[in-house]
């Protein structure tokens, strides 16, 4: 099948204009991007260059450093870390806590919705399971408790 353009298109190349354009629409002097022709899309080659390019190394520069400037390296090591590790540790798992139960809000949100819009028939399994993700999500909200509950799972195959 042999791709064929419009008349409008032919026309504009034998008149410069293209069949219902005005004068001096700004689309005649913004540039066109063609896409190339089926024919032109197959005989494009893949080429791998080998791209050995000397590298360079940097020079080693030392910083200069000055006995009146504040930021002498004597003065940055005598800082001590006021914070002890207990604590930034606790601070990173209530950050973590946070996190988990703005979580847990979101997916609130998201099973209320989905119940409001009437999606999921009352009664039904999948009901159920979308109200028990609900109050254990919420309890999780209001209380902002985080815990993971985890049922054993007897084998059957045995």
């Amino acid at each position: 099948m042999v791709r064929t353009r419009g008349l409008g298109r032919a026309l504009g190349h034998v008149t410069g204009k293209g069949v219902g354009r005005g004068d001096r629409d700004d689309s005649d002097d913004a540039s066109q991007r063609r896409r190339p022709t089926a024919s032109a899309r197959r005989q494009r080659i893949i080429v791998t260059a080998a791209h050995d390019e000397l590298v360079v190394p940097a020079p080693d520069v030392e910083a200069d450093v000055f006995p009146d400037d504040p930021m002498e390296p004597a003065d940055v090591e005598d800082i001590v870390a006021d914070i002890p590790a207990d604590t930034a540790r606790r601070l990173l798992r209530m950050s973590m806590r946070d996190f988990r139960v703005e979580v847990c809000d979101d997916i609130v949100e998201r099973l209320e919705r989905h119940l409001s819009l009437g999606v999921v028939t009352p009664g039904s399994s999948t009901h159920e399971v979308i109200e028990e993700c609900l109050r254990m999500a919420r309890s999780v909200t209001q209380d902002h408790l985080v815990y993971v509950r985890s049922r054993r799972r007897r084998r059957t195959d045995q």
